[in-house]
């Protein structure tokens, strides 16, 4: 997975409307360069897309140091 790769933390999930959404947490170089693979998609897809929106962390929410796969009826953040 990419974003192991880059050292970014977070996760991502596939919709039941077919998106994907991507939470992820690093230095903005790095971030920088998923997106770019994003954009770019797997193998096989069509990316159509990619809308990036920047927030900050609520105040005393934490996030594990590692990259994970969510499952779809996870609560969104």
């Amino acid at each position: 997975m990419q974003a192991r790769t880059l050292g970014i933390a977070g996760w991502v999930r596939n919709l039941t409307t077919g998106e994907v959404e991507v939470w992820a947490v690093g230095a903005k170089d790095r971030l920088e360069s998923l997106f770019h693979e994003l954009r770019r998609g797997p193998p096989g897809s069509l990316v159509e897309k990619l809308e990036i929106h920047e927030r900050t962390m609520p105040e005393g929410f934490t996030i594990n140091r590692v990259f994970t796969v969510r499952v779809d009826g996870e609560k969104p953040i």
